[in-house]
């Protein structure tokens, strides 16, 4: 790290103190007790937001300290999180208390899926011993010598998460826009399959129809697209352009909520110049 990177993160911290001895002084920020844990979480999380805000000025120092600072925290959560919620609370608590009947877990639901009991008798301590196994071997990736070891829990991972991913996103992407598709335009739907509504016209459910069949027409690419295949594949492109609108539209709309969200943490629970 070069000296002028030190100077820029030392700076930073010493006008972070600053303005935060300030805060507590002018009461503005309350401390309570000699350790207010609850103020000093918002003041470290306010530093870290500046510090990522200083992207937007230029790539510094600051940035990747609080970059590296953020990803070895989330990264340091997530192992305690799983060490506790997986480690002590199913596999060493069954281990120690004995009650498997509570512990079955994966084994349990795939034997539930193929029509198949799965009693205490056939898995036992298997349900408890396999998964642990498979995890401690993931482990093995941090050796070079022995990584190849990790290949075979990934394996089964990714493919357990494509398989349960394939029918959900086919349901979702391709079952769901076939039934809109597929319902009456000129009567108002009932509860009861076997009778038709009062005559409505559905306008609805014909533009979700003429929107579907002209953008498949606009990617139908066997037939040059002229005349009334053209004039179709043309309402396609504007149902795409208005797709894709709206999305990128939704994608601002997020990223803003997100900036809104820090400045009022910062100007309400850090410096509260909001709401007072």
């Amino acid at each position: 790290m070069k000296k002028q990177d030190l100077w820029l993160i030392g700076l930073f911290f010493g006008a972070m103190a600053a303005v935060n001895v300030l805060l507590v002084l002018s009461r503005w920020m309350p401390w309570v007790g000699r350790w207010d844990w609850n103020h000093f979480g918002i003041m470290v999380a306010a530093a870290m937001t500046v510090a990522l805000f200083s992207q937007l000025y230029s790539d510094n120092a600051l940035f990747k300290m609080a970059e590296h600072i953020f990803v070895g925290v989330t990264v340091g959560y997530g192992l305690v999180i799983g060490w506790y919620q997986i480690w002590v609370t199913e596999i060493l608590a069954a281990f120690k208390t004995g009650s498997w009947d509570t512990h079955l877990g994966l084994l349990r639901r795939i034997a539930h899926w193929f029509g198949t009991a799965a009693p205490k008798q056939q898995l036992g301590i298997w349900s408890i011993i396999l998964p642990g196994i498979l995890g401690l071997m993931i482990y093995a990736r941090l050796s070079r010598k022995f990584s190849w070891i990790s290949r075979l829990p990934f394996a089964l991972l990714i493919g357990f998460g494509v398989g349960l991913a394939i029918p959900t996103t086919i349901s979702a992407y391709l079952l769901m826009q076939l039934r809109y598709t597929m319902v009456d335009l000129f009567h108002n739907p009932t509860s009861d399959p076997g009778k038709v509504g009062d005559f409505a016209i559905q306008w609805n459910q014909i533009l979700v129809l003429v929107g579907v069949m002209s953008t498949l027409v606009y990617f139908f690419f066997s037939i040059e697209h002229k005349r009334v295949v053209g004039a179709v594949s043309r309402v396609g492109i504007w149902f795409l352009m208005v797709a894709f609108g709206a999305s990128f539209g939704y994608t601002v709309m997020a990223r803003l909520t997100l900036l809104i969200a820090r400045i009022d943490f910062l100007f309400r629970d850090w410096v509260p110049l909001i709401g007072r």
